[in-house]
């Protein structure tokens, strides 16, 4: 794969520190111009959100499982279902720029939400880029599907702290890796359990 097209999925110098350690652990190599895995990889996707419900299970003490299909859903298998202090809770994982993610798998995803019927939903992009056009274009989404105005929360001016919503009484969030998952994560969990559960999660 060229440089030019891996740089979709983040930016310069988070691309150049990954390939430097890549490349030094053996997992990678650059050949005439194009980065090519030592061994067969096609998605990601699976590795994070297994990766996420260990974080759900170890940092927050939240029963996880990852990569579920239900019967009877239609719109599609969910990343990570976790049981949050009796909550049960919805992560859907994305592994590419905010950018990327399209109108309808933000669509597909609301309507997970909706069918699932959890009160807490986290939309988890593994970047550091900005989130807030994102969380805009999924307030559109929303505001498409149930015909009335969704409310912005928790919005931040470094544009990179977690963003909550509201679909038919359900708090979405979404939410990136910078400083970390753990603490994105956190965030979300904390802020759900101060202002709608009035119990909040340890730190």
């Amino acid at each position: 794969m060229s440089r030019e097209e891996l740089i979709k999925t983040c930016d310069e110098q988070t691309l150049g520190k990954y390939l430097t350690y890549l490349h030094e652990e053996s997992v990678c190599s650059e050949v005439n111009g194009l980065w090519i895995v030592n061994q067969k990889i096609d998605n990601f996707g699976p590795t994070f959100e297994r990766y996420i419900a260990l974080v759900m299970e170890r940092e927050f003490a939240c029963p996880a499982e990852w990569g579920i299909g239900l019967d009877n859903f239609p719109s599609g298998d969910f990343d990570v279902l976790a049981v949050c202090q009796s909550i049960l809770s919805y992560i859907e994982c994305k592994t590419t720029k905010p950018t990327s993610i399209t109108e309808d798998e933000l669509s597909q995803y609301i309507k997970r939400v909706r069918d699932l019927g959890s009160k807490l939903s986290i939309l988890l992009i593994d970047t550091e880029d900005d989130i807030i056009s994102l969380a805009e274009r999924l307030r559109d989404v929303i505001e498409k599907l149930q015909g009335v105005p969704s409310g912005i929360n928790m919005r931040s001016g470094t544009k990179r702290q977690p963003v909550c919503l509201f679909y038919h009484g359900q708090y979405i969030f979404v939410a990136n890796n910078h400083p970390s998952v753990k603490t994105e994560l956190g965030i979300c969990l904390n802020y759900y359990g101060r202002n709608v559960s009035r119990d909040p999660f340890p730190k």
